[in-house]
C-alpha cells in the first residue's frame, strides 16, 4: 500500500480537496483530527500539555481550549516547538496505526493530510507529496473572508507561515484551487485515476 501526503497553505482549499478524496472512497486521515483526539481529557497528551502550559488553557469543562492554546504558541516559536514535541509523536503514531489498518483491509493507498508536513520535515516519509495551491491574491482574499480580517491583518498571518512556494517545490503533484470547486474536484478525480493506474502497472 502507498501512503501519500497532502498539504497546503492557509486557505488554499486543503479541506475541500480532502472532501473530494473521501467522496471518491479514498481513505483520508486528517492530522488535525488526530491532534484533537490526543488532546482529549484522559489522554496522555492532555496531562502533559496542561502541566506545560498551565490550567489557563482549560475551558469550564476542563477541556483544552485550542484557541487559548493557539494564542500562546503562535506568538512564541519555542513554546510552539514544545507543543509539537508533546503532541506530534502521538499524532503520527495514531495516524500510522490507522494507515496500517487500511492496508490490512486491502486499500491500495491512503491520503494523510497535515498542514505542517513540510515545516516539520516529515514529508520525505511519504511515498509522494500532494500540495494544494492557489495564487497569493486568492489566498489573501480567502483568509480575509474566512476570518473577517482586514487585508493588513490577513497579510500578517500569511507572512508568519512557510511560503506556499516552498511547499510547491517539494510536491510530486499539485492541486490548483484557483478555479471553482467543480474544477478542483475534477483535478482530484484525475489524480486518483492516475494513482490507481500506476498501482495497477
Amino acid at each position: 500500500m502507498k501512503v501519500y501526503g497532502l498539504t497546503g497553505g492557509i486557505a488554499t482549499g486543503k479541506s475541500t480537496v480532502e472532501d473530494s478524496f473521501r467522496g471518491l472512497g479514498v481513505p483520508t486521515l486528517d492530522a488535525d483530527q488526530y491532534s484533537r483526539l490526543v488532546m482529549q481529557k484522559g489522554q496522555l497528551c492532555y496531562r502533559d500539555i496542561v502541566e506545560e502550559f498551565g490550567e489557563g488553557i482549560l475551558d469550564r469543562e476542563r477541556r483544552i481550549d485550542r484557541r487559548a492554546l493557539g494564542h500562546i504558541v503562535y506568538r512564541d516559536a519555542e513554546r510552539r516547538k514544545r507543543l509539537e514535541e508533546l503532541t506530534h509523536p502521538r499524532i503520527w503514531s495514531a495516524i500510522w496505526k490507522d494507515a496500517s489498518r487500511h492496508e490490512r483491509e486491502g486499500e491500495p493507498f491512503v491520503i494523510v493530510s497535515a498542514a505542517l508536513m513540510v515545516e516539520t520535515n516529515y514529508h520525505p516519509r511519504f511515498d509522494a507529496v500532494i500540495v494544494v495551491s492557489c495564487g497569493p491574491e486568492e489566498q489573501l482574499l480567502r483568509v480575509m473572508d474566512r476570518d473577517q480580517l482586514t487585508r493588513e491583518q490577513a497579510t500578517r498571518i500569511i507572512e508568519t507561515q512557510m511560503p506556499l512556494s516552498d511547499k510547491v517545490a517539494v510536491a510530486d503533484w499539485i492541486i490548483d484551487t484557483n478555479g471553482s470547486r467543480d474544477e478542483t474536484a475534477m483535478q482530484v478525480r484525475e489524480l486518483v485515476q492516475k494513482l490507481r493506474e500506476e498501482l495497477d502497472d
